[in-house]
């Protein structure tokens, strides 16, 4: 039976976390492939691929190409400079 190949984006985010844990349970069936800028906890059976930028074109398009499901969680958090606490 051939694998199915979920790309997940903000793959160190809690979320991404959470979700790669749950789906690398089924490692017999799915191929996991992490995207994220850094790594914090690496999840046995997942394949992590760091980039810095998803406007990276040729990297992100490399891996949507080999994947069947795309799960986007990656999103850009910043504060105001009035919301950091003093």
């Amino acid at each position: 039976m051939k694998k199915t190949k979920i790309l997940i984006t903000g793959a160190n985010g809690y979320i991404g976390t959470s979700i790669i844990k749950m789906l690398s349970k089924d490692h017999e069936n799915i191929e996991i492939i992490g995207v994220c800028r850094k790594i914090i906890k690496k999840v046995p059976n997942v394949h992590y691929y760091f980039l810095k930028n998803l406007k990276d074109d040729e990297g992100i398009n490399y891996y949507l190409k080999k994947c069947s499901i795309l799960i986007h969680l990656a999103a850009v958090v910043h504060k105001k400079e009035s919301q950091v606490s003093k």
